[in-house]
């Protein structure tokens, strides 16, 4: 069966929730948000993970590049794209941006493309120039 990650990026922990292509919550957790304990803990489910989202950001273009490195298809969604999913939801907490980011149908509907990602080079230069 097919599993889906989502992972709410923030400084200490990332929160994580895998769902199964019915959108059934399968496992969440905190991880600690570096990469070799988040890609340790998703190997370790042994499951067929088809993608693991992460809402588009400093940390999570850091983190994509070592999931994809691990050999995971990480992408990286469009930080409005993502907020506009997840605005329906009543309460908002890193567990639920985890599980709107990991649900199969949301937050990137078909025909829109990933977030683009900047090199660190490109990104300090775009700084220096500000």
């Amino acid at each position: 069966m097919d599993h889906f990650v989502g992972i709410d990026v923030s400084l200490e922990s990332c929160a994580v929730c895998v769902v199964n292509q019915s959108g059934a919550v399968v496992r969440e957790a905190k991880v600690v948000c570096e990469p070799e304990p988040l890609i340790a803990f998703l190997l370790d489910l042994n499951l067929d993970i088809v993608f693991v989202g992460l809402e588009a950001g400093p940390l999570s273009q850091w983190l994509h590049r070592h999931l994809r490195e691990a050999g995971l298809e990480a992408v990286l969604m469009e930080t409005r794209q993502v907020k506009g999913a997840l605005k329906a939801m009543p309460i908002k907490t890193d567990r639920r941006d985890a599980l709107g980011i990991a649900h199969p149908t949301s937050p990137a509907p078909p025909g829109t493309g990933p977030a683009s990602i900047q090199s660190s080079r490109r990104r300090a230069n775009v700084h220096v120039r500000r």
